[in-house]
């Protein structure tokens, strides 16, 4: 009951974990993508608003001097300020990568009441047009659901209090024209979350072929090769052993020729499975070769004789090919620490190991 327990549980755990990996990749991808863009809007964005500011007074002084206003000016060049300051703070490593959507919220909030500020005490319905812009593009550059979502709220709160000391029209028809600017920048954000999400699973996808057997599922050499560092370090720290246990499908090659590939492929799978049930959850099992697996791992080296009569045990990795071939696994072991032996060593032993056994039946 417990061996079933044991076997109904670890997959849904494992689609669990798969679903949290998965989401932990998306998130990182997007913050990622996020930091590396916010100083860039940030800065373009400064420079934009100044070089809009310089046209618009350049063409004001040719068409209606009398409408010049240093103040509007002013309150460009302080928003701008802010934009640079913004931009060039999360060029650094000052703010951290989970905090920068909120500074990049509170620098779109503060552009915002400067505006408001033209809006109240300039009288100038352009700044108004530019908030509504402000509020559609906010969503596709914000790139985060709970700050967009704070800095729209904020906005259009403030949107409606300025409506109300200084009406440019209908009140509702603006408030609900800064509600509908919110929700264009809501569906850029989730297109553009959408695209996001994409990239992350298409480079989580690469990431895993690069260090998984399509075959089997368990490691290649190279993820091997990749995951060995940590448990060689993790080893010396601990001062504990380390060992291997190197697998060989017998006769593969024979049932390749009979049978065909296919019937190959089952075999290697069933082997893979059940090399994989033997171990422990964090060892390393990794197809080494065509008919070879490796399993790496730290602690004591497993008893020999317990642990090839579980395996040979297991009869799914034959199932209902056993007719046609009786396959069988042939084990070899080896053991060191991390400060005396490299893997090449340990695998060249427990490979040697393995046909000693082998032979000596």
């Amino acid at each position: 009951t417990a061996a079933g327990c044991r076997t109904d549980v670890r997959p849904a755990m494992s689609a669990m974990e798969s679903v949290v990996d998965r989401d932990a990749h998306r998130r990182d991808v997007r913050l990622a993508v996020a930091a590396r863009e916010y100083p860039l809007i940030l800065i373009l964005g400064g420079i934009v608003l100044l070089a809009f500011r310089a046209v618009t007074v350049v063409l004001t002084q040719l068409l209606d001097p009398a409408r010049q206003n240093s103040g509007e000016n002013i309150t460009y060049l302080v928003m701008a300020a802010v934009l640079f300051a913004a931009g060039f703070l999360l060029r650094t490593d000052a703010v951290p990568v989970h905090a920068r959507p909120w500074v990049f919220a509170l620098a779109a909030i503060l552009m915002g009441m400067g505006l408001y500020v033209n809006v109240i005490f300039v009288r100038d319905p352009l700044s108004f047009a530019i908030i509504l812009l402000l509020l559609c593009a906010c969503g596709a550059a914000t790139l985060a659901w709970l700050p967009f979502l704070a800095e729209a709220f904020v906005i259009a709160l403030a949107g409606l209090v300025v409506l109300d000391r200084w009406p440019i029209g209908p009140t509702m028809n603006w408030f609900m024209l800064t509600l509908g600017a919110a929700a264009v920048g809501a569906i850029i954000l989730n297109v553009r979350l959408r695209t996001v999400y994409a990239l992350a699973d298409a480079t989580s996808a690469l990431q895993r072929l690069a260090v998984t057997d399509q075959l089997t599922g368990l490691l290649n050499r190279h993820g091997l090769m990749e995951r060995l560092p940590a448990l060689w370090s993790a080893a010396g720290r601990l001062d504990d052993e380390i060992f291997v246990v190197f697998v060989d499908i017998r006769g593969l090659k024979q049932a390749n020729d009979r049978y065909g590939h296919d019937f190959g492929d089952r075999a290697i799978q069933a082997a893979a499975r059940s090399v994989r049930n033997s171990m422990r959850a964090h060892d390393l099992v990794a197809r080494w070769g065509g008919d070879e697996i490796v399993v790496i791992g730290m602690g004591r080296l497993p008893e020999a004789e317990a642990f090839d009569e579980r395996l040979q045990s297991q009869h799914e990795w034959t199932g209902e090919d056993r007719e046609k071939w009786v396959g069988e696994l042939s084990v070899g072991f080896a053991e060191g620490r991390s400060s005396a032996d490299s893997v090449d060593d340990l695998i060249t032993r427990a490979d040697a190991d393995m046909y000693r056994r082998r032979h000596a039946r």
